[in-house]
């Protein structure tokens, strides 16, 4: 992968060759084994570091580079301290209201409690909590699939921190007022799918 670093050093503000460097590591990522996955890491993480920093100039970046950073930490068999140190990333795009990576960051998330457990959930916790609280209520049913997969995996992987931080972070209260509300007011089709899969994990 050297000449794939080689190219995206050269590239400067030439963002379209930056974006097919990070295509083809996604690629790669797909097919190496596990334990080999672990070297693209000092060649990727500046990567991503760079291209999810929230620049107008890396915008077009964002989404290559979500996909190759959840491609990685699917196959990742240990907490690695380089993707600890990039997760706020993570919560800026999500409380940032930017709902086209919401879909991916909801994965990486799910991905996050999994690979780091309670190392993940003792730095991140309330950040976790305070983004999941954010978005209840503003995603469609889609969207709300996503956030409830991450919310199911919070509760399975640690049951009892994880289930604590949404209780104390005020996720599950977002929850039930959500669903009370489309009761009562007897919303739309698209609403009484939302708690239907509220429901389900509750």
């Amino acid at each position: 992968v050297q000449p794939l670093l080689q190219i995206w050093d050269g590239a400067g503000d030439k963002n379209v060759l930056r974006k097919y460097v990070l295509s083809i590591l996604t690629s790669v990522s797909g097919v190496v084994r596990p334990a080999d996955a672990k070297l693209l890491y000092p060649v990727v993480q500046p990567m991503l570091d760079v291209a999810t920093s929230g620049g107008s100039e890396n915008v077009y970046l964002t989404d290559d580079a979500l996909r190759l950073w959840l491609a990685l930490m699917r196959v990742a068999t240990e907490y690695d301290e380089g993707f600890h140190l990039l997760f706020p990333r993570v919560i800026n795009i999500v409380v940032s209201m930017d709902w086209e990576h919401l879909k991916v960051c909801m994965l990486l998330l799910e991905s996050y409690v999994y690979v780091g457990g309670e190392v993940f959930l003792g730095a991140y916790g309330a950040g976790v909590a305070a983004m999941l609280l954010k978005v209840m209520g503003e995603v469609r049913a889609k969207g709300a699939m996503y956030v409830m997969l991450a919310v199911d995996a919070l509760m399975r992987k640690s049951p009892q921190r994880g289930t604590a931080l949404l209780l104390e972070g005020g996720v599950f209260h977002s929850v039930l007022n959500i669903c009370g509300e489309v009761v009562r007011d007897g919303k739309d089709r698209q609403s009484d799918v939302i708690v239907v899969q509220y429901m389900s994990v509750l």
